[in-house]
């Protein structure tokens, strides 16, 4: 036999046990049940509930668009109050929800207590119409304070 046949056999033969030992593992039934009943102090687990998941809680609350969300809907957040509120107004507009914190708007603390809450909308659909734009609105910011 040559080496190329050794190495095709011992791969078809690691092929098809893979694949049995896949199928034998499926078709064992759950015993974790019963082990939990013979384990004493351990808690039940119950099938029909599923544990809830924070990323699937939070993907189903509306999202806040900190670019044109009014006083009132900022307030709102946790953690938030009337003078970061009025922060956040005035610094618009916001390539990225982290520039709450790269434009120093916001905390760190108060930024991980709402960023799964807050997204950046965009004015245009394409990157470069929206790089011009918010260029132009640094620009006009910087204009406007200076005296």
């Amino acid at each position: 036999m040559t080496p190329k046949q050794l190495y095709l056999s011992l791969g078809a033969l690691v092929f098809l046990l893979g694949t049995n030992l896949t199928i034998a593992a499926t078709a064992l039934p759950d015993k974790s049940a019963e082990v939990a009943e013979r384990t004493p102090g351990a808690k039940k687990k119950d099938a029909t509930t599923k544990p809830a998941s924070n990323k699937k809680a939070m993907s189903k609350v509306k999202r806040v668009d900190i670019n044109g969300a009014s006083k009132e809907a900022l307030k709102k957040l946790p953690g938030i109050a009337d003078a970061q509120a009025d922060k956040i107004i005035a610094n618009r507009p916001y390539g990225s929800k982290m520039w709450l914190i790269t434009d120093k708007v916001l905390e760190r603390k108060t930024y991980d207590g709402i960023k799964e809450l807050v997204e950046a909308k965009h004015p245009f659909k394409t990157a470069e119409e929206n790089a011009a734009y918010y260029e132009k609105m640094k620009k006009e910011k910087a204009a406007k304070a200076k005296p």
